[in-house]
């Protein structure tokens, strides 16, 4: 793993979603520079101008003031009750793509592994309880991150969208699903 700047002069692409192609070719630097985020890449080693992956994360927390009872339930029946509290320190994956030419060879599946690491790494100095992901609200994307451990924090759109007021897509459906991983997982 490198830190991105992804480069002008590299070509990579990210055709299924071009709101994310755009953030890595136009955005992400204007959200390092307002320290809102920090973007990492994966070149190859073979062939350092050949990007295969990146991701930006910034810091959040997951707060539990909006979620159903069970779900609160859920996640503080994990922690000691004396360190139970409304929210708790989380990564914020921000963006997450596999550029095309690499999209059938599981490396998003070895970037999950890869950022649960680096989340988890992070304890040594500051703490980080949780990963939150916003997932494009597609099929596919849901069942990727479900295989990689993480959980809707929401068991319905419907759901999600009374508690949450994000915007709905134009077929009426949510644009992204709130998801979340436990470290203590790893």
């Amino acid at each position: 793993l490198t830190e991105c700047p992804p480069s002008r002069e590299v070509n990579y692409c990210c055709s299924l979603e071009p709101q994310i192609d755009t953030f890595f070719h136009e955005d992400y630097a204007d959200y390092e520079a307002q320290l809102l985020g920090n973007t990492y890449g994966y070149y190859l080693k073979d062939d350092p101008t050949k990007l295969v992956a990146a991701f930006t994360v910034a810091n959040s927390a997951l707060v539990l003031d909006f979620l159903q009872s069970a779900r609160k339930n859920k996640i503080n029946k994990s922690i000691p009750r004396v360190k139970q509290r409304r929210q708790y320190p989380a990564l914020l994956l921000c963006q997450v793509a596999v550029f095309d030419e690499f999209l059938e060879s599981k490396v998003g599946d070895e970037l999950l592994d890869f950022i649960k690491e680096f989340a988890y790494n992070l304890n040594k100095s500051t703490a980080c309880r949780y990963i939150i992901v916003e997932a494009v609200n597609k099929e596919k994307v849901i069942s990727f991150y479900q295989r990689n451990g993480f959980s809707l924090l929401y068991s319905s759109e419907k759901e999600e969208f009374a508690k949450t007021h994000r915007k709905l897509s134009l077929d009426g459906m949510l644009n992204t699903r709130l998801m979340m991983f436990d470290l203590l997982q790893v």
